[in-house]
């Protein structure tokens, strides 16, 4: 039976699916070791689902896709009740529907099963993926033995040459999130204890139940391994496979650490505004320090895709599909990233207000954005650099049409508006810094009720010292300075002059009413005193 085995998987893939269970088998121990069953486990079947049907290379067949959404209701269901015995029966249930699914990829149709072929599936397919998985561990090891080291030299010199980048990413990460930060400052020293040992088992189990079952399925439904990809692989010329090997290294090694800090992350994504105030993090540390640490990640992440894409052989070969792939991964890690600094730059204005530079902020996160999005096309679809280049272009004119539609500063004033009616705090002063494209607002703060007199005042102070200055600039000022939104500011402020002076005065004797009364609760006070 081993040697029946052996005989079909007696290639090269047998490394890169060890590499994909050992994935696994990770990504189990890190899901749920010391973790109660939650949301991790229909995530970890999706990802295992998902890279399955991507390693055999078919159409999802309608019975197949039953079977999936079958599977996905029971561990969505253990995740979404807390009863232990209806969790131990979805868990089972899962498991076997995932048996099934197995067998009918492979060609044995479960709609056609006698009741003992059922019995068989449950309590046979598991050894044939023990060994299956016997098989693997043996083949991968006997192919290193016995390649040339060519690959693995060359993805050596990939790592080699992601090592500075990785340092300076780590820096920038250490810097701009104190969590991460922790987590790095936690690294634990390993011992050789009890808990060692579980986590081992942890990784070892569903390593192997993964190798076994994704070899089973691949080589059961098609009994001759070397395909089209090996073809390929041999036309291409030595000089393109050298470099893409390189880029496959550098690209792994920087989306090892991406991952890592992006894991990092979701407790803020989930955790929101609640998490950092339990945390010991001010809002200024965390968002506006690591903003533009971020930031600078990702532009130096599309030059250094942008420089591997390069270097991406134009053969499609199976390296450089997996370059692509691995290039398409760390554009979304930055996305993710990206998505971040969003989150980061929202928690601090909904303390600290909105400004022109936060604004300009968001504005630069959205279109690096699409940028990245446009690259995800650009590296998928080969060599496209020219509708890359005038598709950027067009989006920058695009999002630069659009600020001037919004008016960023009246824009501005109505977030920090309602940010007021929402806490009651605004920052006058900085409204007066804004130009005359501002002005309207400013008008209808002054007529603001809920400001208060004081903060009213300083407004309609704000509004006559602009008047002023726009009617100077009207009376000494030339043709070449006629100014659109100048001129409409003046023509506004000429029309509310009146109303506005109106307003001043009332306020002003509110506010001598006010502290009128304030001095004479004081006096009672003090004569209640003696």
């Amino acid at each position: 039976m081993q040697t029946f085995i052996t005989k079909y998987i007696a290639d090269k893939r047998s490394v890169y699916l060890m590499l994909v269970a050992v994935g696994f088998g990770i990504l189990f121990n890190w899901f749920f070791y010391g973790n109660m069953l939650g949301i991790a486990a229909p995530i970890y079947l999706f990802l295992v689902c998902a890279v399955l049907v991507t390693f055999i290379h078919k159409r999802i067949r309608k019975t197949d896709a039953m079977l999936l959404l079958l599977i996905a209701c029971f561990v969505v269901a253990a995740a979404v009740r807390a009863s232990i015995p209806l969790t131990v029966l979805n868990c089972i249930a899962a498991g076997y529907v995932l048996l099934l699914l197995v067998n009918n990829i492979v060609g044995k149709k479960f709609l056609s099963y006698y009741v003992f072929d059922h019995v068989k599936t449950a309590l046979k397919r598991p050894l044939d993926f023990t060994l299956w998985s016997k098989a693997v561990v043996a083949e991968s090891i006997r192919v290193v033995q016995e390649s040339d080291h060519r690959t693995a030299v060359r993805i050596s010199k990939g790592i080699a040459l992601a090592v500075p980048f990785i340092v300076l990413f780590g820096a920038l990460f250490y810097s701009a999130d104190l969590v991460f930060r922790d987590y790095v400052q936690r690294i634990p020293d390993i011992q050789l204890n009890a808990v060692f040992w579980t986590r081992a088992l942890y990784i070892v189990v569903p390593t192997m139940f993964i190798a076994g079952s994704f070899s089973f399925v691949l080589h059961t439904k098609n009994q001759n391994p070397a395909g089209a990809d090996e073809h390929t692989s041999d036309e291409q010329t030595a000089a393109n496979r050298d470099k893409t090997m390189e880029v496959i290294g550098f690209l792994a090694a920087i989306n090892s650490l991406f991952l890592t800090f992006i894991f990092v992350q979701f407790a803020y994504f989930f955790g929101g505004k609640e998490h950092v105030l339990s945390s010991s993090m001010t809002y200024s540390e965390y968002a506006r320090k690591g903003f533009f640490e971020l930031i600078a990640v990702a532009v130096i992440s599309f030059l250094l895709i942008w420089w591997a894409r390069r270097r991406i052989s134009p053969n499609r070969t199976r390296f450089s599909r997996l370059s692509v792939a691995l290039a398409v991964v760390m554009i979304a890690q930055v996305l993710v990233m990206l998505v971040s600094a969003f989150e980061r730059l929202q928690l601090y204005e909904s303390v600290f207000g909105f400004t022109q530079s936060r604004f300009y902020s968001h504005v630069i996160m959205i279109w690096l954005a699409v940028v990245f999005l446009l690259l995800v096309y650009e590296v998928a679809s080969g060599n496209k650099e020219r509708y890359f280049a005038a598709a950027t272009v067009v989006s920058l004119a695009a999002f630069l049409l659009a600020l001037n539609v919004i008016n960023p500063e009246r824009f501005i004033v109505q977030r920090n508006v309602a940010r007021f009616n929402q806490t009651g705090e605004l920052d006058v002063e900085y409204l007066f810094n804004l130009s005359a494209d501002a002005v309207p607002q400013l008008v209808q703060l002054a007529r603001f009720d809920a400001l208060g007199p004081e903060k009213r005042l300083l407004i309609i102070d704000n509004i006559r010292y602009r008047n002023r200055d726009l009617d100077t600039i009207a009376a000494t000022g030339r043709w070449q300075s006629v100014h659109v939104a100048r001129y409409r500011a003046r023509t506004l402020l000429l029309q509310q002059r009146a109303s506005l002076g109106q307003i001043r005065k009332e306020l002003y004797q509110s506010l001598a009413q006010i502290q009128s009364e304030d001095a004479r609760d004081v006096t009672n006070g003090n004569e209640q005193a003696q």
